[in-house]
């Protein structure tokens, strides 16, 4: 694949012929390489830097797991919009991030240990597992950079942000600072379940130690004593909504609540 297309004698540009047998794949690390050696990226944040800011913090991944097929599925979202807000002139500084989230991290080193739990984390040493813990975030963030590169997603992975470094903690509790002192804070009351020595149990035992809201759904007519709840998907029982049951409910993805 040429750099540039060439251009006839009237100016007009002449574009490369298309061969009737294409190879789909070599053509596609063509295209990356020739991303690359024309630092492509690079000259769209140079073309628009004096637009306005248009703002796109990575959504992370965890890079203490491989990548799979569903990263890729996502990442197409994540770059299709900021490469539209280019085109439209925006200065899209494209940050990447690594969510470095504790207790999946923590029930991995432990089962990686052969530790069963609390006094056995004690015993090795809390020092040396956070280290561990901290170690395993970022074993594979080489696999997570080649698959950003080969899947052509154009994102700052040279200053990406950590979740577990001190300045993200700390412009964490500031943000909420600030939102506390304009007022915008609500306060309520969150379930906390402490998480007990789990070792390494599954991924539905981790979900019932996150903290979550608990709310009351009042149901039109009238109310019974009980509704049968079927977790993990809270399939409430229609015969008793239909009643007017009241569901005590849960969930930690508050955005969900009605």
């Amino acid at each position: 694949m040429t750099d540039v297309n060439p251009v006839r004698s009237d100016n007009c540009r002449q574009y490369n012929n298309v061969p009737p047998q294409i190879d789909l794949p070599a053509m596609d690390h063509e295209i990356i390489d020739l991303w690359a050696r024309q630092h492509t990226f690079d000259k769209s944040l140079e073309a628009t830097k004096d637009g306005q800011p248009w703002t796109s913090f990575e959504g992370p991944p965890t890079a203490n797991g491989q990548p799979g097929t569903h990263h890729v599925e996502a990442r197409v979202f994540k770059d299709i919009f900021p490469r539209f807000k280019t085109m439209q002139g925006f200065r899209v500084d494209r940050k990447a991030g690594w969510d470095c989230h504790g207790l999946p991290v923590e029930l991995a080193v432990e089962k990686e240990l052969g530790f069963s739990g609390k006094p056995d984390i004690e015993k090795y040493g809390v020092e040396p597992f956070n280290a561990k813990c901290r170690e395993s975030v970022t074993r594979h963030v080489d696999a997570f950079s080649e698959l950003t590169e080969r899947m052509g997603y154009w994102v700052n992975m040279d200053e990406a942000y950590w979740t577990m470094s001190p300045s993200y903690v700390e412009s964490v509790w500031w943000g909420l600072k600030r939102i506390w002192d304009k007022g915008l804070l609500g306060e309520d009351h969150l379930e906390w379940i402490p998480k007990p020595s789990m070792g390494g149990e599954d991924f539905a035992v981790y979900l019932n130690h996150i903290p979550g809201a608990m709310f009351r759904l009042g149901c039109a007519g009238k109310s019974v004593g009980s509704a049968l709840l079927h977790t993990p998907d809270f399939d409430v029982d229609e015969q008793a909504l239909a009643v007017g049951a009241k569901v005590l409910a849960r969930t930690v993805v508050l955005w969900s609540a009605p």
